[in-house]
């Protein structure tokens, strides 16, 4: 899958994962290269010129291929680019292109839709910040995030996490007041309103 997406970029052959700051490239290489359409979120490549190629032919073929093209090919639900054989997340790219510096921390998608990368939808995050505006899991039962069944005491138990570590909030027959409980532990330590949302 991933060598596909190296092909499909037109760099070809091997790649490595890129860490950002590490691999040296800057807003004006990144913006010689690629075209950050911040309404749309989508990245074109640009036409190279021959002095970015070893031939004319490869010149010709690349251009025909990609130049004007959308740029990436989704993994794991996120936008990848690949750029002189690394791999790079395009709304950390986004970032880069808008801002002209590398993200110090993670980067948040508000609606939750990883491949959503218009520049209304991003936002600087910490850990704890970004995990506080995430998508509820598959196999919960409750409709909420941080309520759970407790079988043996046949009890709805509701806890948070803060500060990294979980915070019991009590445990409840009626399941709508374990909702309304949790939901104002949520609004009362400054979770996203988009937390627990399942899109």
């Amino acid at each position: 899958m991933v060598g596909s997406a190296a092909r499909k970029n037109g760099t070809g052959g091997k790649f490595m994962k890129a860490t950002d700051m590490k691999t040296g490239l800057t807003r004006q290489q990144l913006m010689r290269v690629l075209t950050y359409h911040f309404d749309s979120g989508i990245f074109v490549w640009k036409p190279r010129p021959l002095s970015m190629f070893k031939s004319e032919r490869q010149w010709k073929t690349w251009n025909s291929r990609f130049s004007d093209k959308i740029a990436g090919s989704n993994k794991l639900g996120y936008v990848v680019i690949v750029f002189n054989y690394r791999l790079y997340r395009a709304h950390r790219l986004a970032w880069l292109y808008m801002t002209g510096e590398w993200p110090p921390e993670e980067i948040d998608h508000v609606n939750h839709v990883k491949n959503d990368n218009r520049w209304v939808n991003l936002q600087l995050a910490d850990r704890i910040t970004n995990n506080r505006n995430a998508s509820r899991r598959k196999d919960n039962k409750s409709g909420v995030t941080g309520v759970n069944w407790h079988s043996t005491n046949e009890r709805w138990v509701v806890y948070i996490s803060e500060g990294g570590r979980i915070r019991h909030l009590g445990s409840f027959t009626d399941i709508n007041v374990a909702r309304v409980v949790r939901k104002q532990a949520e609004k009362d330590m400054g979770y996203h309103e988009n937390h627990g949302v399942r899109l």
